[in-house]
This record gives structure tokens, sequence and C-alpha cells, in this order.
């Protein structure tokens, strides 16, 4: 299970059932993953509802309601084991690939970037990558992936290498070639991405690395800066006096300044849940983080996927402000102050890649990551990236408010 989206506040429309009219409103949205073959229950979804009931003298009562969907009953069927190619990985569903690299010509050294995107129905998160058979004259840089489902079942997924190539000359990219199952049609098929050139020029002569110390450059550039500089004309910087305060001089400052500090730093802790709000974000943070490490307790390593994978879009979505259910990973992390980027970044998207092939990948391909002691390791590894998240969106605001109050006092 994998939520797509959370709904934090009911959009109503009106809804005509047997003549009756009702408002109707998306409480939580899910797309859901068999694990295994055979008949299957979707457990009801249950919500506290709160009715007022007029008394008919103008006054009403409230009544709390608890209300549940019905369950529904499905028959998974399971991936045959006959034609399957090796290279298989558990992708299903109806998709298509486009390929395509960032530029045509660049010079020698000066990355490039090679994108390969997946669009269509069904379950894209398990398409992966395979070994890209490059010349030798190629670097692998970084690879980074994307991947996300929407309401009408469409999906998506992304793959970014960042290519760096060594020698000038032809630089041709081999297709790669992708095997997916298509549950309507009941067989394997493949998916090939068209061979890629481009021409890499040889490195011109600004590329090269000065051997100037750098203190020395910028002590140069200073000079010349201040050289360039316009002469601005004195300003008057006295104060008449004419005003008369109780408190004068510099204490009177520094009370506007710890006083214009204290409040906006409070509202910046305030936003982030330190104090109580209409979402305590530390203590929905705190229950989601301890249901993973529960699950891990237990060796339940699906489930253990499927929810770290929601506390991650969690906390990005609270730790951005635009919520995490309809977003994608890269917009949320786009998002994300600096320096949540610069430390959380890397090891999140790598620890991301283990949660969704516990929570999506065929029992077979999982191997050892299903091992308690993993589960473990691997809850408590979430934790620290997360909680370091969290720590550092505070304090990436409450930076910005001292500047601001920095600024004002100044002013």
């Amino acid at each position: 299970k994998e939520e797509i989206d959370l709904a934090t506040r009911l959009d109503f429309q009106n809804e005509v059932v047997n003549g009756e009219v009702y408002k109707r409103a998306l409480l939580v949205s899910y797309a859901l993953f068999p694990i295994k073959p055979g008949k299957a229950i979707i457990d009801p979804y249950k919500a506290k509802c709160a009715v007022m009931v007029s008394s008919g003298f103008g006054f009403g009562r409230q009544y709390y309601f608890t209300k549940a969907s019905k369950p529904l009953d499905i028959e998974v069927l399971p991936i045959p084991a006959e034609g399957r190619p090796p290279d298989y990985a558990g992708a299903v569903g109806k998709f298509s690939v486009r390929a395509e690299i960032s530029e045509k010509s660049v010079p020698v050294n000066q990355p490039i970037t090679l994108k390969v995107r997946f669009d269509g129905k069904g379950n894209g998160k398990l398409i992966t990558l395979p070994k890209l058979n490059l010349p030798p004259t190629v670097e692998i840089y970084d690879t980074k992936t994307e991947s996300k489902f929407f309401k009408n079942g469409q999906s998506y997924k992304e793959f970014e290498v960042l290519l760096i190539p060594r020698e000038a000359g032809e630089l041709r990219i081999p297709p790669l070639t992708f095997s997916l199952f298509d549950p309507t049609l009941g067989q394997f098929y493949q998916q090939v991405t068209p061979e890629l050139s481009m021409i890499v020029t040889p490195a011109s002569a600004d590329q090269t690395i000065a051997s100037t110390p750098l203190e020395n450059v910028q002590d140069k550039e200073a000079d010349l800066e201040t050289k360039q500089a316009p002469t601005l004309p004195e300003l008057a910087l006295g104060w008449d006096g004419t005003w008369n305060f109780p408190i004068s001089g510099w204490p009177l400052w520094i009370s506007l300044y710890l006083g214009t500090f204290l409040l906006l730093t409070g509202w910046a802790v305030f936003q982030f849940g330190l104090w109580p709000r209409g979402r305590d974000v530390q203590k929905l943070y705190r229950e989601r983080i301890q249901k993973v490490q529960r699950l891990a307790e237990k060796g339940e390593w699906r489930l253990v996927g499927v929810e770290g994978i929601n506390t991650v879009y969690f906390v990005l979505g609270e730790v951005t402000g635009v919520g995490g259910g309809s977003q994608e990973l890269e917009q949320l992390i786009l998002k994300a102050p600096p320096s949540v980027r610069r430390e959380v970044e890397g090891p999140l998207r790598k620890i991301m890649l283990a949660f969704e092939a516990l929570g999506f990948a065929p029992e077979e391909l999982v191997g050892a990551l299903k091992e308690k002691s993993e589960l473990k390791r691997l809850a408590k590894e979430l934790n620290d990236l997360l909680s370091r998240s969290l720590d550092l969106a505070v304090s990436s605001v409450s930076d910005a408010n001292t500047s601001t109050a920095n600024m004002e006092t100044k002013t």
C-alpha cells in the first residue's frame, strides 16, 4: 500500500444517490500492490464523522458516528514462470519508454545527462535500469531515479544517469532492453530504447585548472572589485536626537533585536510542530517511524517497505510545506531547504531504493533485505535521516528569520 492522496481538507461536491442529494469528498487514495497470488480481501476503511442534529428550536446537538466501507474481494493471478525473461525484475503493466541525452555535442570532461523515462498504466516502481554497456572512455558519475503513481492508475519511472566523456570523438550509447509483463495479454514483452550518439570535442584552453592558489585568485579579484567600485558620497549618520526615549543607546537596540528574534524563532518552531498546532508534525512522525520499527522487529518486511516509503513522503511533505501525498519525490527534494538537500538527499535516495524493493519487488528478488537484522538496520537509518531532516528544516527557518531580524534591526 502506498498513499497517493491523503486529504487534509475535505472538498465536498454534490452527488445524487437514489434521488437524494449527498455531499461527497475524497478521504484518502491508496495504490495497492498484491504480494502473492490467490484470493485477497481489502479491509474496510473506517472514518469517524461528526453530525449536527437540529432540535427544532434553533439549537443543535453534535453526534459522532463511525462509518465503514464494505470489504472488497479480489483474486490475484500469479506471474507465469514459463517464458519469463532472465532480466525480468517484476514490473507489471503496459508502458512506453523514451530515452534522450541532454546535449548533442560537448567538450571532454563536461557532464551530460542520459534520461530514460517509462510512462503507462501499472506498477512502474519495479522497473530497473540494466547494465549500461558504455565504452571505457565514458564514466558513470551518478544515477538518480524517480517514480510516481497517480489517481487514474497511471505511473511513471524515470532514470537520470550523469555521464562524463573522457576522450574526444563520437560517443555512441547502445540500446537498452527492458522486460515487463502485460497483465491484459498475460504475456511478457520488451521495450528497447534507440541508440543515441553525440560528438565529444577536445577540451578548450579555458577548461584547464589554473595553477594559481585559490586564495591568491580571490585576493586579486577582491582588489579588482575595490578598484572598480564607484565612489559613493558620504552619508550623514548622526541622529539629531529630537525624540526622547526612556531607553536610549545600545540597550534599546538589544531589546528590539532580542524581541524580534524570539518572536520569529517561536513562530518557526511552532510551524514545524515543536509546539502544538493543528497537526503535530513531531508526534505524527514518531507514530509513523515507531510503526516501521515495530514491523521490522516482527520481520514484516513487505509492510516495512510500504510504511517506510509513506513516512519519507510525509516528512518531506511537512518539511517543504506542500504535503507529500500528491507530490513527486524529486519535486519534494528540490523544494526542501538547501541544508536538507546537502546532508540528506544522497543517503535518502539510496535508502528509498531499498524500501521500494521491500515494498514492491517479487520475493525472490528481495534477497537478504528481508532478514530481520537488515530490516532493523534500515528502520534505524531511516529514523536518523528523517529526524535530521526535521532538525535541519527547523534550523533553516530559524536562521532565515534571524537574518530578517538583523536586517530589520540595522534598518
